[in-house]
């Protein structure tokens, strides 16, 4: 077996070089105003013995996207494909991973200069999140803070400063003892989980929450809407309060590091017979089958 470097190999800046050596100036737009977009692409390893990003192209379709809205010149996005496969080479990976391209203004100034961009693409190794298939569910808060209004900031922008907003959420929801929060909007309407999309199983139908209302558009979510109308299920998108996943049959959380986790209760009410979730362990085993490879996706393309 291949042995793991233990500095892993990074790609920063136009060059491969150790994950330590990956500089930033200080000064730099990305630090001193967040200006930086990024993806979360998961590698599976399939039944051949290689290791394949699962939905690359939609991935960097999402990102090419970021950079139009958060108006950053694209550094080379392209490239990122052959990036991964040296990354995956250079540091001995055989198994899964979880590959973390991001784009960044590197050059230093206030809000007035013009920004320059700069790509980093770091990858690890990454397994099974608790949450998959788990006979143990999520506790989830409708949190008080609410998500960005998106006449006020992209919510289609996948932008680290964005996540400062998830962050303070996702850290008091985890010190009053649950374990993700749901964001609503201005509106009142359930939006998401700081790092994942919510499906709702209600009447025998799944619905989630309309992108209008502030989602960001999420591969995983458009991947489990396309498996679930293979399944012969009803997908809808629709406004979404609070009320209707206390009503709900069942309910679960997906995104790419997430995958797929079960919503157990939501504060002091539990969702549904939680021992009788036949929709998310529908969708669960499609969704496995179809990373490792051992089925092909067959649903609409991703767009935004």
């Amino acid at each position: 077996m291949s042995q793991v470097p233990v500095t892993p190999t990074v790609f920063h800046l136009g060059e491969y070089v150790r994950a330590d050596q990956a500089m930033v100036n200080v000064s730099a737009l990305a630090m001193r105003y967040g200006l930086s977009v990024f993806e979360g692409v998961r590698g599976y390893k399939q039944q051949d013995g290689r290791v394949l990003p699962f939905m690359l192209d939609a991935h960097l379709l999402r990102l090419q996207r970021s950079l139009k809205l958060m108006c950053l010149p694209d550094p080379g996005v392209s490239q990122i494909p052959d990036i991964i496969q040296q990354l995956l080479v250079r540091n001995a990976l055989t198994e899964d991973v979880y590959v973390r391209p991001s784009v960044h203004a590197v050059n230093a100034g206030d809000l007035h200069v013009v920004p320059v961009c700069g790509m980093t693409v770091n990858i690890g190794a990454m397994g099974r999140k608790k949450w998959f298939n788990s006979a143990k569910g999520m506790r989830a808060t409708v949190s008080s803070i609410r998500k960005l209004s998106h006449d006020a900031f992209p919510s289609s922008a996948k932008c680290v400063a964005a996540y400062a907003n998830t962050f303070i959420a996702s850290t008091l929801a985890k010190a009053s003892g649950f374990d993700v929060p749901l964001l609503l909007n201005q509106s009142g309407y359930l939006t998401e989980a700081p790092t994942a999309a919510l499906f709702v199983v209600k009447g025998g139908r799944l619905y989630t929450p309309l992108q209008s209302d502030g989602v960001l558009p999420s591969v995983t979510a458009h991947v489990i809407a396309q498996l679930a109308k293979g399944l012969g299920l009803d997908v809808q998108q629709r406004h979404l309060r609070a009320e209707d996943l206390v009503n709900a049959s069942e309910a679960f959380l997906c995104g790419t590091g997430l995958e797929i986790a079960a919503i157990e209760s939501l504060e002091q009410h539990r969702i549904g017979d939680f021992a009788h979730r036949p929709v998310t362990a529908q969708l669960s085993e499609a969704y496995y089958t179809l990373v490792r490879g051992e089925t092909t996706y067959q649903g609409a393309p991703y767009d935004i």
